[in-house]
């Protein structure tokens, strides 16, 4: 599960601390990056690992979960 990290103030401290947890960085447009974390399998537990870190609510950083694909597999279903 990835998830977007944008950080809003300049902080190099926010990818370390990510980083030495175990997550996986990307980098994105926009002082953004992608992250994964190996055994976070969807977004309570990305929210706990976050919370933990103490990272969840910093004013620094803006974090966007994916919208869960409501979607059958194949996209949506056209209706004539």
């Amino acid at each position: 599960m990835d998830i977007l990290i944008r950080v809003l103030q300049g902080s190099d401290a926010v990818p370390l601390r990510l980083r030495k947890d175990g997550w996986q960085l990307r980098l994105a447009a926009n002082d953004s990056f992608l992250a994964c974390h190996p055994s976070v399998a969807d977004e309570p537990q990305a929210r706990l690992r976050l919370q933990k870190l103490g990272l969840l609510t910093s004013r620094a950083l803006r974090i966007e979960f994916p919208i869960a694909n409501c979607f059958p597999i194949g996209g949506p279903v056209e209706r004539n």
